[in-house]
């Protein structure tokens, strides 16, 4: 564990260490940037996931997530490009078993990630790390364990209109309290976008888990429509998805979610 820990330290303290000089695409724009996962774009995402009924549960249960993602363009003296993302979450969650529907309230883990990009013709990669933090105030909103992880995500934008990508995150366990379970987990989101003219686009964006430890596993698929606007001079992005879980094993996670997104883009 240690040598893991030593490791994970050193790849979140080296990440950053790739120099890309053309990660702002003047060809790309705000449209298409809004709905691009590693573009140079910083944005304040602001999504709530409701679910109506739970496998294993019989109550509802309401996620708010609040995500600051910032585009950091290399420049001197720190030449390097870096994407980095922290997003809080507060949840109104079913609890799993319980015979009089009940429901609990708290805030969730505190997540980071951080990747430096590449930018290629043909669309981007990037690596890095991922981190969680044990900011629950309920036990049954977070994991009530600190975790650390590699990370990394590939853009293909080859295809004009359409948008390609995949963002992978394996964080396990470093520390935390005993009583609370060992976890090494996969988050995988496949992510398409296609752009329809005036802004508009259909997009699937529904985030596979895959915990190891617990032999467990999450797979959702969604659909969502979206448009990029204005309000006032503030460029905004808003999108609408409907989400259902396909696959399912050895854990209680919603059967179908209504999620809706709306972000604040801040180009330069």
């Amino acid at each position: 564990m240690k040598t893991k820990l030593f490791f994970l330290i050193h790849l979140l303290a080296f990440a950053p260490l790739v120099y890309s000089s053309d990660w702002d695409d003047p060809h790309e724009d705000i449209i298409h940037r809004a709905t691009d996962e590693t573009a140079y774009l910083s944005k304040l995402q602001m999504l709530d996931l409701y679910t109506p009924k739970n496998f294993g549960a019989c109550s509802s249960s309401n996620i708010g997530r609040i995500k600051a993602i910032e585009a950091i363009k290399a420049q001197e003296p720190f030449p390097f490009d870096i994407f980095l993302r922290q997003t809080i979450q507060v949840q109104n969650v079913a609890v799993s078993p319980s015979t009089n529907c009940e429901r609990q309230f708290g805030f969730g883990d505190t997540q980071f990630l951080v990747l430096n990009i590449y930018a290629y013709e043909w669309g981007r990669w990037g690596f890095g790390a991922t981190a969680i933090f044990p900011t629950a105030t309920r036990p049954s909103t977070g994991q009530g364990k600190w975790q650390l992880g590699p990370a990394g995500g590939i853009t293909i934008l080859a295809v004009p209109d359409w948008q390609f990508h995949l963002l992978l995150q394996n964080a396990f366990t470093f520390a935390g309290p005993h009583n609370r379970p060992y976890i090494n987990q996969l988050l995988c989101q496949p992510i398409i976008s296609h752009h329809l003219g005036d802004g508009w686009y259909l997009r699937s964006d529904a985030e596979w888990t895959i915990t190891w430890s617990s032999n467990s596993a999450t797979i959702p698929v969604n659909l969502g429509l979206g448009r990029v606007f204005d309000i006032f001079t503030q460029k905004v992005n808003f999108t609408a998805y409907s989400q259902w879980t396909a696959y399912h094993r050895n854990t209680s996670t919603a059967k179908w979610t209504l999620k809706v997104e709306l972000d604040m883009l801040f180009p330069d």
